[in-house]
């Protein structure tokens, strides 16, 4: 959450490459392959987890089928052909023979995360790994990180905790961070925050990984209100935990902390301005930073 150029600009990461992948595969439909090949790749961009695609593509098997009587060697074909086929176990084979041949004219950062998750659906975990992390070194993506996380066990939470700074809208890698730094011994140093934030609280507080997501759930919902505006506080609530996240980046990240420390780089964050907020159809809504959200007075639901 950032103000740039006087504009207050929020995206959700995560709805924004379903939507780029809805585009994608339209233009796929219509064999209009170059361009469906750059929604699907701004969609890797935005997307951390796809872990509802298969679902999609079983709800959608015609995708699968204008595949089937076309063949040519265009890099922007082998891709989209691969990432549709990759989704279902008896094409996988096919699926990598694609994505092969398209690292054979373009090896980038898409094509070798895309073949890595087709070799970790063949238990190829090793391979998969080697592609991952020539992946990383090639651009820093969310679906990357989130990736390496689940392969590098020595790396994993600071590869979760990357990935969720990049796109802190994916609930499926807040849930796998959050399980592993309650598995680890860190200690957290305080928010420097003087008001008390729900969300500082219940990620240090809950043990149950799924019930901190579904309470952060709440917290993405409560952003936009049913006439249009925003919730105020909702917004300060999350960008303070993003930026109590960045405050322990020492911890998450060592590494990284490190080299921003020896370079003089340093975060620059762009705090909510209340006032900007309130000229700019941004309303106060009835939440309460004191209680936890299942605690919030009946008013603050009726504005959602």
């Amino acid at each position: 959450m950032i103000i740039v150029n006087n504009s207050l600009k929020i995206e959700n990461k995560e709805e924004k490459g379903k939507d780029l992948l809805r585009q994608s595969f339209d233009f796929m439909l219509q064999n209009k392959f170059e361009i469906g090949y750059e929604y699907l790749k701004d969609s890797i961009r935005h997307t951390t987890c796809y872990c509802f695609l298969e679902i999609w593509i079983r709800k959608n098997n015609h995708m699968i089928e204008i595949f089937k009587n076309q063949s040519t060697n265009n890099h922007e074909y082998l891709f989209c052909k691969s990432f549709v086929l990759s989704q279902n176990i008896d094409t996988l084979e096919e699926s990598l023979d694609s994505i092969k041949k398209y690292l054979e004219i373009i090896n980038d950062e898409f094509g070798n995360y895309l073949i890595s998750q087709i070799l970790f659906k063949q238990n190829k975990n090793n391979e998969s790994l080697k592609h991952l992390e020539l992946s990383n070194d090639q651009l820093e993506l969310s679906c990357v990180k989130y990736s390496l996380g689940k392969l590098n066990k020595e790396k994993r939470i600071e590869m979760f905790y990357s990935s969720f700074m990049i796109n802190p809208f994916s609930l499926c890698c807040l849930e796998d961070f959050h399980r592993i730094y309650k598995e680890s011994d860190l200690k957290l140093a305080s928010p420097i925050f003087p008001e008390k934030n729900s969300l500082i609280d219940i990620f240090c507080r809950e043990n149950i990984s799924q019930e901190f997501k579904l309470k952060y759930k709440l917290v993405l919902k409560s952003i936009y209100k049913k006439d249009g505006l925003f919730n105020i506080k909702s917004i300060k609530n999350l960008n303070n935990f993003i930026l109590f996240l960045k405050e322990n980046l020492q911890f998450f990240n060592p590494t990284l902390h490190e080299y921003l420390k020896s370079s003089h780089d340093f975060y620059i964050e762009n705090r909510i301005d209340e006032d900007y907020c309130l000229r700019n159809n941004v309303e106060e809504d009835y939440y309460d930073e004191n209680l936890d959200f299942d605690q919030q007075d009946p008013e603050f639901w009726d504005n959602q």
